[in-house]
């Protein structure tokens, strides 16, 4: 493991993400998940892990293996499911291996793997009686 040492140490695996123009998003597969704004480092999570992290239709989505995290509408540290947030994992048996990168771009995200893009559109989030959301998936190339 190659990381600094002291408070906000991250390897050198470390992504990052921009939150609309303000924050860093920052998604270690070892310290976890954090934000720093300029000023201040701030660890979000130490147990929420990952390999790819994006932002997408103002939620973080954060990758870990073939597991895709969103976080709430709006925000880039509630993950609570009555707010929206929603995990679920790449199921698509034509997407060999992990999700190795996710890219937002052309109002879709795309996640990039050994050996296929698969692309994801119009995350929507229903309020009601309880929160969901959704989203469709178009798998892109092989």
């Amino acid at each position: 493991m190659d990381n600094c040492d002291g408070a906000g140490a991250v390897t050198a695996n470390v992504h990052f993400a921009l939150w609309q123009g303000t924050t860093i998003l920052i998604l270690d597969p070892v310290t976890g998940y954090a934000s720093w704004d300029g000023n201040a480092y701030v660890v979000i999570d130490a147990t929420r892990i990952g390999t790819a992290i994006a932002v997408f239709q103002g939620r973080a989505v954060l990758i870990n293996g073939r597991t895709i995290t969103l976080s709430s509408p709006n925000s880039f540290a509630d993950f609570n499911p009555a707010n929206g947030a929603t995990s679920t994992i790449l199921s698509d048996e034509a997407f060999p291996g992990d999700i190795r990168a996710a890219v937002s771009a052309l109002e879709q995200l795309w996640l990039i793997g050994d050996g296929a893009v698969e692309a994801l559109a119009n995350i929507v989030t229903t309020t009601g009686p309880t929160v969901t959301t959704s989203c469709p998936r178009r798998r892109k190339a092989q």
